[in-house]
């Protein structure tokens, strides 16, 4: 996790404190939108996130430091990010569990210490479309969750589990499909993973079928709109935005403009098992100033970059 501080962006709010947990895929994007703005890191702790005592005394630690920056700088405002979690679409529920029981300990944390040092608070949370709509086509915002898997469960009972806060406090970003560059260690996503296996020659395996329909939305656009929430901490008429493209596109069209862009065959095995319903939004849905790289623009840029870096994405 990473600590980060600056003077707000209102200098009558004094000093602002982003605690971020979770740096992977969309963390570190977030961390490095918020550094280009002038953001500072003040602390980066390691997580112990499958060990209860290690997670324990590295929460201890966030909550010394959230102290000494409160004694420095005076009050403002704290602001907790949740980009954390490893589990995904198949995990089961031992692994859901245990991941819940993170997100609880950092919420508690978020209760018991940022809210009683900084008069003004807000918890960011990083949630999951796919897992809470999988299976409906065209969602809304009335649309109503309706998860079909221990993975989709998780993310709904973190989204209620945030109704303790105040609805001021918390603001939730349902991703889609969403991806970016290729980073070793790091989930990235079906198209760098695609485009990975494309240049090493490697045979891609889908759980779905290739007329399958997703919504995919660019890691960079997504980082950059949480980044500008975080920054701006001011009252707004939703506390729930929807980060889709609003243009679904089939896995099969997918891998065409990925072949097209590495210039090569992709090897890719199919199957339907557990995974193959389409899931799509509602371009009414989506904010109106979250700005969206077109899907194209994006194939092409992470195919040059594993074209480029082959060494880095073996």
């Amino acid at each position: 996790m990473l600590i980060l501080e600056r003077q707000a962006w209102d200098r009558a709010l004094g000093h602002h404190v982003v605690a971020l947990f979770g740096v992977g895929t969309v963390g570190s994007a977030v961390a490095n939108c918020l550094i280009s703005c002038g953001w500072r890191v003040v602390e980066d702790i390691a997580m112990s996130w499958d060990s209860d005592s290690g997670r324990h005394q590295s929460l201890v630690e966030c909550a010394s430091t959230l102290v000494s920056l409160r004694r420095m700088h005076g009050d403002g405002i704290c602001s907790f990010v949740w980009s954390a979690g490893r589990a995904g679409f198949s995990s089961g529920r031992d692994q859901v569990e245990q991941e819940l029981n993170a997100f609880h300990d950092v919420l508690n944390l978020f209760c018991d210490v940022a809210t009683r040092l900084y008069s003004r608070s807000q918890w960011h949370h990083v949630s999951s479309a796919g897992g809470l709509f999988e299976g409906q086509r065209l969602v809304v915002a009335s649309s109503r969750p309706n998860p079909q898997r221990p993975y989709g469960e998780l993310k709904l009972r973190q989204e209620e589990a945030l109704q303790v806060l105040p609805e001021m406090v918390r603001v939730v970003y349902r991703l889609s499909s969403v991806f970016g560059a290729v980073r070793r260690s790091q989930r990235c996503g079906l198209i760098p993973t695609m485009a990975r296996n494309g240049v090493l020659g490697r045979i891609t395996r889908i759980v779905g079928r290739p007329g399958t329909l997703r919504d995919f939305a660019w890691t960079e656009d997504v980082a950059k709109f949480i980044a500008q929430m975080i920054a701006e901490t001011r009252g707004r008429q939703t506390n729930i935005f929807l980060m889709a493209s609003g243009r679904p596109v089939s896995i099969s069209e997918v891998q065409r403009q990925v072949e097209q862009s590495l210039r090569r065959r992709l090897y890719v095995n199919y199957s339907e098992q557990q995974n193959g319903s389409d899931i799509t939004f509602s371009e009414r849905a989506i904010p109106e100033n979250f700005r969206r790289t077109n899907l194209d623009e994006c194939i092409r840029r992470v195919c040059r970059e594993c074209l480029a870096n082959v060494a880095l994405i073996a």
